[in-house]
């Protein structure tokens, strides 16, 4: 490290002469700018040698700077390529500005630990979460030469506003392409898509059609870089619904139009195989909120909300805080509702789907204990987030929770299954091995926290992370139902799996032979992973993994404490491509955050004992240090005229003025605070 510091002056004689100037000062440091409440230019810096200079006796009114520790890192953890999956640090940022502002300061700093050329690539804020803690959570996309990255996506944490810590996975500039030509447009990629989908209906859109409004779009195309086969390639990223029953992702090749990967993002209650019409036209204004005493499919009286328009009785729950009568169109298009749709037993896949309210002339359901069951357990998973977590509906802002009964199967069986599709929950009448599916209050709530995890961190519906997203569902469901570790045990008959319910998240071998996934047996430790391609990527096997290791930290710290966590895990750290030891490190961080040492320890013992361990995530700490020496301060006043060095920590002028050459551009300091350099 060099002791002395260089100011280089770049004086301008009008616009074509220029004549440089060197004047050289003991110091050396690191320094990154500021700027006080009296618009005074500023940058800190370290100095070894600034006590071997006279110090004049000028003294900066303690009230005009906050003195802080200049830029440094501490890096927690990376990834095999070298990428920094979590870290904190401190980088100095404006409380005047704004999130973004400040997000930009830090990744500006932290450019070169990340490893990424910022002239090739840049961070976009997608969202921001803001929590009970007064943190605000940044999410933000990795951008390459304007164009996002698939999976890519790192959150920035700030506490009042400033930003102290950094996780997700992105990828090192050099790993990705040079500026990609495109050869298709997207309109030619989504015909490919189209002659790729069997069940593909133009007129696919039956509720529109019949006037109810759902809000949902068809196609979702955006280009994107996708690693494929370790070689990153530009392609179209399609999100599409061929019918209402179906979801797909497919990534088709920007060069020429090939399929590289396509799976189905249906997330069904289970991945297991064995060999009254009342439809109502659009009406008059609502007459409003209505409650009715009615029988499950249990048998049970249950309590439910329905809605009156002009003497008829619809199952739409308007009686929530986030129902919005000013902007809802009753009955075929409420807001902020929790409603309950009729299939008729048809299939949303065919183009045949018939769609109608479930209604009533006298708010009396004795015809539709289908829609009863569907409708109370709707209302029960709603109350769940609300009362937990303070969650507002799936999306948090009052999204309508929309329920289908009677679904049958795309060849006109009765449907064995539940699933959640982006749009809604869809519930069958079962099977030979099950019972109406909407008998479960878990299964609603399974089926709705995919909502929830659709809605926060998107977890991909395929490998590791698709089964953390229906492992969140089965911890949601199980907690709103939670006189049990059992999942769907209320839809399963007696003699089909050895447990009597679907899944365990207490022995998640639930009660069957290694590897008999279709009796229900799941891994409960990584050493039983399953990597096969079926299930995309073993999405309801390998989900007992995580569920034990829930199972194992509630069952040491209580189901109250343990959901907090995971859900802060879910909200705040998780991002789409999360693995299971990026949530590792989410939930013992969200232990940290809401309690103490020794839910951090639980936590951390949950998960070694199924394998998910620090070893498995190359767990070290790599400090990345601050030049070294005495935090110092250069002040450039307000008319530019003077450059001053001021001592942080006595708040004595080292050298008063370091240069009194006016300067016509802000001064620009190297990363060890060897050089200054400005046009003078």
């Amino acid at each position: 490290m060099k002791n002395l510091f260089t100011i280089l002056l770049i004086i301008v004689f009008g616009t074509v002469n220029a004549q440089t100037t060197f004047k050289t000062v003991p110091g050396t440091g690191n320094i990154s700018e500021r700027q006080s409440n009296k618009t005074i230019k500023t940058e800190i810096f370290h100095s070894n040698n600034w006590k071997n200079v006279s110090s004049a006796a000028v003294k900066i009114n303690p009230l005009t700077f906050e003195f802080e520790k200049s830029n440094g890192f501490n890096v927690q953890n990376r990834s095999e390529t070298g990428e920094v999956t979590w870290m904190k640090g401190f980088v100095y940022q404006d409380k005047s500005q704004n999130l973004d502002f400040n997000a930009q300061s830090w990744l500006d700093a932290a450019a070169k630990v990340m490893n990424i050329n910022q002239k090739s690539d840049r961070f976009e804020i997608n969202a921001i979460h803001n929590d009970d803690k007064s943190q605000s959570h940044i999410r933000m996309d990795q951008l390459h030469h304007g164009i996002k990255v698939y999976g890519s996506e790192i959150i920035l944490h700030a506490q009042n506003g400033k930003i102290f810590s950094q996780n997700g996975n992105y990828v090192s500039s050099a790993y990705l392409p040079g500026n990609t030509k495109v050869a298709i447009s997207d309109f030619v990629a989504e015909e490919v898509v189209k002659k790729n989908l069997d069940n593909y209906h133009e007129d696919w859109n039956k509720l529109k059609k019949l006037g109810f409004e759902i809000g949902i779009d068809r196609w979702n195309t955006e280009l994107v870089y996708y690693k494929h086969q370790d070689e990153f390639l530009l392609v179209y990223h399609i999100s599409v619904y061929p019918n209402l029953g179906e979801h797909f992702e497919y990534f088709i090749d920007a060069s020429n139009g090939q399929i590289i990967h396509h799976f189905s993002t249906i997330c069904r209650a289970h991945n297991h195989d064995f060999s009254n019409d009342h439809k109502k036209e659009m009406i008059p204004p609502p007459d409003g909120p209505k409650v009715a005493n009615a029988t499950d499919l249990f048998g049970i009286n249950r309590t439910i909300d329905t809605y009156e328009v002009d003497n008829i009785y619809f199952m739409i729950d308007g009686s929530r805080e986030m129902f919005s009568s000013s902007q809802s169109i009753m009955p075929n298009d409420p807001v902020g509702a929790i409603w309950t749709v009729d299939l008729n037993n048809t299939s949303p896949i065919n183009s045949n789907a018939e769609y109608t309210h479930v209604a009533s002339e006298d708010n009396q359901w004795a015809a539709s204990p289908e829609g009863v069951s569907a409708h109370y357990n709707g209302g029960k998973a709603y109350e769940y987030f609300k009362q937990t977590f303070g969650r507002e509906s799936i999306s948090g802002t009052g999204q309508n929770i929309i329920s289908f009964v009677n679904v049958a199967d795309e060849d006109g069986s009765s449907l064995g299954n539940a699933f959640w599709n982006g749009l809604g929950i869809y519930y069958g009448n079962g099977s030979n091995e099950f019972f109406p599916l909407g008998r479960g209050l878990d299964v609603a709530g399974h089926e709705m926290s995919h909502g929830v995890v659709q809605t926060t961190a998107n977890l991909e519906y395929y490998g590791e992370p698709g089964a953390m997203n229906e492992s969140f569902a089965d911890i949601f469901g199980a907690m709103i139902d939670r006189d049990d570790w059992l999942i769907g045990e209320d839809v399963v008959r007696p003699g089909v799996f050895a447990s009597g319910a679907l899944r365990s998240m207490s022995d998640p071998h639930n009660g069957a032979q290694t590897g008999d996934f279709g009796r229900g047996w799941q891994p409960k430790h990584t050493n039983e992973k399953f990597n096969g391609p079926e299930d995309n990527n073993g999405v309801h096997i390998n989900s007992g993994i995580p569920n034990h290791a829930f199972y194992l930290f509630a069952n040491t710290i209580g189901k109250d404490r343990a959901e907090q966590i995971f859900y802060r895990a879910l909200t705040s750290y998780l991002t789409r491509s999360s693995g299971f030891k990026e949530l590792r490190f989410a939930v013992v961080q969200s232990a940290n955050d809401l309690y103490g040492q020794a839910e951090v320890d639980a936590a951390r013992a949950a998960f070694d004992q199924v394998g998910i361990t620090d070893e498995s995530q190359g767990d070290f700490e790599e400090e990345v240090d601050i030049n070294p020496g005495a935090d110092l301060l250069m002040v450039s006043d307000q008319d530019r005229n003077n450059i001053l060095i001021f001592d942080l920590a006595t708040q004595d002028a080292v050298f008063s003025p370091l240069t009194d050459i006016p300067q016509l551009s802000k001064p620009s300091i190297t990363d060890d605070g060897s050089r200054v350099v400005f046009v003078g």
